[in-house]
């Protein structure tokens, strides 16, 4: 049955979609939710995503809106960039614990304090 993408609230199949392409990592955040980076590809044309999940009722499902696409080419940059903000973090907190590594990912060498609760979108 065809529904038109402008109804106030679809209809949800019954089925969680699959994950595609290959995780690579996996970042747990607040209950119930994770990040997830997949090597994946579209058309022949690899590419990362990054992409937020979320448990409901049992089944892992995409958060729509909380994702995004990285092409090959762009991630060595990307790269750069983050590892020049967590160079700055380093510089600016005392290394005092260290923060628990992402699934299927080594343990990070520097160690770092990092607030758990923190959300950057609220207002902490």
């Amino acid at each position: 049955m065809w529904v038109s993408p402008n109804h106030p609230d679809p209809p949800r199949p019954a089925e969680a979609p699959q994950e595609t392409g290959r995780r690579l990592a996996t970042f747990p955040r607040r209950e119930g939710e994770e990040l997830r980076v997949n090597l994946a590809e579209y058309q022949c044309h690899p590419y990362l995503a990054l992409r937020v999940w979320e448990c409901q009722d049992g089944q892992w499902w995409p958060v729509k809106g909380k994702g995004v696409s990285i092409r090959l080419r762009e991630a060595g940059g990307l790269a750069r960039v983050l590892a020049a903000v967590a160079d700055q973090l380093d510089r600016q907190r005392p290394a005092v614990e260290q923060r628990p590594a992402a699934r299927g990912l080594p343990a990070p060498q520097r160690t770092q304090r990092y607030r758990e609760d923190f959300d950057e979108f609220g207002s902490n």
